[in-house]
Formats: C-alpha cells, structure tokens, sequence
C-alpha cells in the first residue's frame, strides 16, 4: 500500500471509529434509560403486590385477588424481559465502546505521528523554498555582474519616478504559484481551447520587468505555453542590462505602464509598480480598461481590483482575475 494509500486508510479509519464511538455512546445511554425505566416500573408494580397481599394477609384470596395478582405478576415477568433485553444490549454496546476506544487511541496515535511529520516536512519546505530564493537571488546576481560592467551603468540605473516602486525581487514560489493557477484557469477556458495543446498558446506581458529576471523563470519553468512572453519598464538603463544578461532569450523594453495598450496579451502580470494610492488606482483603471475580454491578470499587492464589475476573481492564489467585459 503507497503512503498516500495508507494515510487514507487512517484517517477513514479514524473518523469510523470516531463515529462508532458516538453510536456505542448513543445506545448505551438508551439501554440505561429503559433500565431505568423497567426498574421504576418493576418496582412500583411490586409495591402494589405487596400492599394487596397484606390487605388480604389472613384470608383466603378472592377471585378478584387472584386475577389482579395475576395481572401485576405477568407486568414483572414483561418488565423483567425488557430488563434482560436492556442489559443485554447495554453490555453489547459497553463492549464495542471498549473496542472502538482502542481503535480510537490507535488512529488518533497515527494521525498525530503523521500530523508531526508533516509539520517537520513544512518546515523542511520552507527552508527549500528560502534557499530557493537565496540561490536563484544569488545566480542572477552572478549573471549581473558577469553581464554588465558597473562602470559602464549610468547613474539612472536604479532609479525610478516619484510614487514608483524600486524593483522588489519576487518570492519564486509564490510567483510559480500563480503561473501555475493561470495554467489551471487556461486549461478549463472555453476562450482558449486548441486541438493540439492544453490551451492556445498565450501573449505574455510582465509589467515593470526590471532586467528581466521573473520573465526568465517564468520562461524557464515552461509552466505556461507562450506565444510571446516580453517585459517592458519605465527605466531603460535596466532594460539594457536585462538585455546584456539574457540576450534574446525575450523581449523587453521602456514604457511606460500609465499609457501602454494592454489589448494585445492574454496574460498581464503586475506586481504593484506605485507605492503612491493615487498612482496605483489610476494605473489600474487604465489596466483594466485596455486589457481585452478574456485577458487574464495577475496581480499580488493590487490595491482596487476586489469588487470590479469587469473582472472576476480566479483560481486559488487570489492574485488572479479574468476580464469579462
């Protein structure tokens, strides 16, 4: 049996006796109350034996006596059965509990070793994820400086206009994340169905590319299928450098997001370019408005998407919309 077979198996197990356990629970408290109840009802109808016996202690019973004792006397014989029957089924029920609470401890011992190991596996994960960032961060570093002579950048290289973000490096997890939500979106699209491919092959655009770097690891990773995946930023001394360090791995270029024509790509990628409230609002209507029908938008750290009419929240990541009208 495989582990993920087997983790099934337990924790099906552990809900059935889980449930067992509350049906054993269930009958035993019924079983206790028609004891109660025939115990109750038994000894009342003793009494009333007792105190007609001794009305008549002395003499000979009376026709009537007799067919009244004889009455009380089958209500103790039923109410004696119905006892039997109670503890019968109570010590039936008192017996799977005992059971059920073993199989209980035993799944819930499972479940808590599994619930440890997946915690320690998170944990794992986590660390693989940072130093995933660190290696990829440090690669790209690497390349930088294998590309690009410092001396030869201009002063202009690392900045931006007032109420921009300076470039801000993406957690690749998370961005293969929300690639991989689109990928799921696309693949269940009627708008971009092909005979050949899992979906048409898309436009890509990143908004704010910097050099370049999310562009290559989005290409890299093929999560995607592209037509064209291209990148453009404000500040073009980065876009000179991001084409010194991947050559025509893609297109990139200066513009400018607040008058670019977004109708012409499936899938915009944006990750917040304007710190400015005012800037980024702006700069997502006019998004909104130029992107076509259909056009996919990923967009973690967006300010005023939620609540639109002419998007639609998409996927699992909730960074991704899908333009309806």
């Amino acid at each position: 049996m495989s582990s993920k077979s087997k983790n099934f198996s337990e924790q099906a197990k552990l809900l059935k006796s889980v449930e067992d356990f509350q049906q054993s629970l269930v009958t035993m408290e019924r079983a206790l109350a028609t004891l109660d109840t025939e115990h109750k009802r038994a000894l009342s109808t003793s009494r009333q034996i007792h105190s007609l016996t001794r009305s008549e202690a002395g003499q000979s019973p009376s026709p009537g006596l007799k067919m009244e004792l004889t009455r009380l006397q089958a209500r103790i014989s039923r109410s004696q059965n119905v006892i039997d029957k109670a503890y019968k089924t109570y010590s039936t029920a008192q017996k799977k509990f005992h059971d059920n609470v073993d199989t209980f401890k035993s799944a819930h011992s499972y479940h808590n070793d599994h619930l440890a190991r997946l915690q320690l596996a998170t944990a794992a994960q986590s660390r693989q994820n940072a130093a995933l960032f660190n290696v990829n961060n440090d690669l790209l570093s690497r390349l930088f400086h294998k590309s690009v002579d410092p001396d030869d950048l201009s002063a202009d290289y690392s900045a931006v206009p007032e109420g921009s973000f300076e470039y801000i490096p993406h957690d690749p997890k998370g961005f293969l994340a929300m690639l991989m939500d689109v990928n799921a979106c696309l693949t269940i699209d009627p708008d971009y169905t092909d005979e050949q491919r899992r979906y048409r092959p898309v436009n890509f655009v990143e908004v704010g590319c910097s050099t370049g770097r999310l562009l290559h690891m989005a290409m890299a990773s093929r999560v995607l299928v592209y037509d064209r995946a291209c990148g453009f930023d404000i500040n073009a001394d980065q876009i000179e450098v991001g084409k010194a360090m991947f050559g025509e791995e893609f297109d990139i270029f200066a513009d400018d997001a607040m008058a670019f024509d977004f109708s012409a790509f499936d899938v915009v990628y944006s990750y917040r370019p304007f710190q400015d409230p005012d800037m980024q609002v702006a700069y997502e209507d006019h998004l909104i408005a130029s992107m076509r029908p259909t056009a996919y938008l990923i967009a973690p750290l967006q300010l005023s998407l939620d609540g639109r009419p002419e998007i639609e929240p998409m996927g699992a990541t909730s960074s991704v919309w899908r333009k309806v009208s």
